[in-house]
């Protein structure tokens, strides 16, 4: 996972930060017409603003304006990156120096350090609340969303990149040139062109890093690839017996004993030692994604993830570690409005056929420390709906016979009243393959009948839903159990993962046939998120990176919360047992009901413990908040409004403008200004010719607003405001309710 974060990439935990990779689908709270204020607001597109409410605070919420709309980010919420996990906080923080140097994060169009002349482009799962405030419980930031599909031409062995597509006639100088954000050193020595002083090995934003232990640099069959250093690196202890302790390629590539040609055969696909990844070559075709930089001149894309389109393959060899990738990743989610709860999860594999077992993680409140549960595994899905494992097979074996048996899928889908067919049935799977435990489901969870006891135990398999999965191979996990070693190393001599991949769920990670409202209710279109299904946002200490240090003695929800207010346990028709629920691999103690495990959680004795075990429930509806942005310093870009400089002190801001159309049309518009009392005329339209909706004072803190029923209609989309001390604010989006 990522050392500085905790989720994705961290030093155990992994993305799939390419095309498809995924997610936690999570089904929405029923809602109709009437019935409830809150909606749905999901957001996508560029960062227009970020502030932050306390940068000494590692949990500080603040807000982010994206497409028009202010958002609150709530404190104790965690955000997603491509491969990374951080607070707000930590996005300030380890931002590009001159960012963290003027306190700003670097990522907004508006800020002053950001030369790019662009915003990142922010993904958002967000409810407008009973009380109006658009409260963010999900967001994906990416600093740019650029891929490039090509052909290798140039590969520069001594600086570390690589360029695609350009000209052979002159090769080092054309094409677009490739860095891996890769800060840690684990695929490539960078040095060079693009690099600015100072930088771990050339990445311009550590915070975009690539996964360096789950791996997003691959072959498509998930081997992880390298490129051949002519920079001397060890001395290394040579636990692989290669008879050297030193790692130095030729001008040419050749000759780097941890980035070995061998591995690449110029006929068939079989890497001859896979202790050591396989090196790039000229003529490869590769898909790259990341965003553009431009450092001391040299632009240049900074990847987080790439593929190679060719399947390098392992040896069966008991020494021979295997590796897989996981290219799709499904779950549902509270609160299962569909009445059933499904998962999907496709992969690559090494080693044929694809023999792969998968945990839930889920983490106590009391240490922060991750709890493995049984969730899946390619040879009991197999076993249980009766076929052999290879190719052909329920769920090893799905590639074409061309392809060979090197791809996998695991479903799941309980359905509330039916129950479970064997090939879908996560019970049955776990019960066939011993390796998963002994005493899984002990009710009759195994079977496909419909009895309340067997869907139950079926259900609890799947929830709580987790925030990451674990994979391992068959040859991982036995080599954990007593088998063999497996040692892989990496560019510079140093031991990495093999046979692993840890996947983090997330709302905006991706993926396919994420549920919504139409699956269940084709009136419910504006239901909120159901986020308080998610244990996670009622107690951040749930989650990979929960806790700064020792964890709180107190539950840490979202605060303030995107509360939906409806009951996650209450919609879905989920099966009420005529006793207590109880399974001893899962639960020291019975839960009064099954559908309480929507709420429960892992104790520092990693099991659930009854109904004590239950997070509290509601978190509480928020009220509503006017929220005023930090100040910057000289021009202000507000959510796309333009600023003229203030007279003196902190710059004029519109905090919010929004027509509410329900009942009686209202405008809203809230702001400050860096004159105590000033007057300030309010226009509708992109500038001040537009019609004036009213002046209004500025109150002895500078801060003004204006509520009022009015006949105008928001024909308009934006509104621009002039204050008496001279501040000019023009555009700034209006969100129509």
């Amino acid at each position: 996972m990522n050392p500085s974060s905790t989720w994705r990439g961290v030093a155990d935990r992994g993305w799939a930060p390419r095309g498809l990779q995924l997610v936690l689908a999570l089904m929405t709270a029923a809602w109709a017409p009437g019935a409830l204020a809150a909606v749905t607001a999901p957001l996508t597109g560029e960062i227009q603003n970020i502030t932050i409410t306390d940068p000494l605070d590692h949990w500080s919420g603040g807000t982010i304006s994206v497409a028009g709309t202010l958002v609150t980010i709530p404190r104790n919420l965690l955000m997603d990156l491509p491969a990374n996990r951080l607070t707000l906080q930590q996005l300030y923080d380890q931002a590009p120096a001159a960012c963290k140097a003027i306190g700003q994060s670097g990522l907004a169009k508006g800020d002053s350090c950001n030369t790019s002349g662009m915003g990142a482009i922010a993904t958002i799962s967000a409810n407008y609340t009973l009380a109006g405030n658009v409260i963010a419980g999900d967001v994906l930031i990416e600093k740019g969303i650029e891929s490039v599909i090509g052909t290798i031409t140039y590969i520069d062995y001594a600086n570390g990149y690589f360029r695609l597509n350009g000209n052979p006639a002159s090769a080092a100088a054309t094409g677009v040139m490739v860095r891996l954000n890769d800060p840690g050193s684990r695929h490539t020595v960078q040095g060079g062109p693009g690099c600015a002083a100072g930088s771990q090995n050339c990445s311009a934003d550590p915070r975009f890093t690539l996964d360096p232990d789950n791996y997003t640099n691959t072959f498509s069959s998930g081997y992880p690839w390298c490129i051949p250093s002519t920079v001397q690196r060890g001395p290394f202890v040579d636990v692989l017996n290669l008879g050297v302790t030193v790692a130095q390629a030729a001008a040419d590539g050749t000759g780097d004993v941890l980035c070995p040609q061998s591995n690449r055969p110029a006929a068939g696909i079989l890497a001859a030692d896979s202790r050591r990844f396989a090196p790039l070559k000229l003529g490869d075709s590769i898909n790259a994604e990341g965003n553009f930089e431009t450092v001391n001149g040299v632009r240049f894309l900074s990847a987080h993830s790439t593929m190679v389109q060719a399947a390098l393959s392992t040896s069966p060899a008991a020494e021979q570690p295997d590796y897989i990738f996981i290219e799709e990743a499904f779950i549902d989610g509270p609160g299962f409005q569909n009445d059933r709860a499904r998962t999907l999860f496709i992969g690559f594999a090494t080693l044929a056929p694809a023999d792969v077992l998968l945990w839930s993680i889920h983490y106590d409140p009391t240490t922060n420390q991750k709890h493995l549960l049984p969730l899946g595994t390619t040879r009991g899905c197999d076993l249980a709906d009766g076929s052999v494992p290879g190719l052909g097979a329920t769920c090893s074996g799905q590639g074409l016979v061309a392809n060979g048996p090197d791809i996998f899928r695991i479903r799941h889908d309980v359905d509330f009243t039916a129950g479970a067919k064997p090939r879908l049935n996560p019970c049955a799977h776990l019960v066939a393959d011993p390796r998963m435990g002994t005493g899984i489901c002990p009710n009759g969870g195994a079977g496909a009948d419909a009895a309340p006891m067997t869907i139950a135990e079926q259900f609890a398999i799947l929830s709580p839903i987790p925030h990451e999965v674990q994979f391992k191979t068959g040859k991982k996990f036995a080599s954990e159990n007593g088998g063999t070693p497996l040692i892989s190393l990496d560019i510079n001599g140093q031991d990495t993962p093999n046979g692993q991949y840890l996947f983090p769920f997330g709302m905006n990670l991706g993926g396919i046939d994420i549920p919504n409202a139409f699956e269940f209710n084709l009136s419910a279109v504006n239901t909120p998120f159901s986020f308080s299904g998610i244990p996670w946002n009622l107690d951040r200490r749930l989650s990979p990176g929960g806790c700064d240090g020792a964890c709180e003695q107190t539950p840490q929800p979202l605060d303030p919360f995107p509360f939906e207010g409806t009951d996650p346990r209450l919609l879905a028709a989920i099966p009420v047992n005529p006793t207590p629920y109880n399974d001893p691999n899962f639960t020291a103690a019975p839960l009064a009901q099954v559908r309480d495990r929507i709420l429960s959680f892992v104790d520092a004795q990693g099991s659930f413990q009854g109904d004590s075990s239950r997070l509290a429930w509601p978190p509480g509806e928020p009220a509503f908040q006017s929220i005023a942005p930090t100040p910057d310093v000289g021009l202000v870009c507000s959510a796309g409004g333009i600023v003229a400089p203030p007279t003196a002190g902190v710059p004029d801001a519109i905090n919010l403008a929004q027509f509410r159309t329900l009942g009686p049309n209202e405008w809203l518009v809230t702001g400050t200004s860096s004159v105590p009392s000033a007057s300030i005329a309010i226009h509708t339209g992109p500038d001040l010719t537009g019609p004036l909706l009213a002046t209004v004072t500025a109150d002895a803190n500078g801060s003004w607003s204006f509520l009022e029923t009015n006949s105008l209609t928001a024909s308009t989309t934006s509104v621009s405001v002039q204050s008496s001390g001279g501040a000019v604010i023009l555009n700034f989006p209006v969100i129509v309710r």
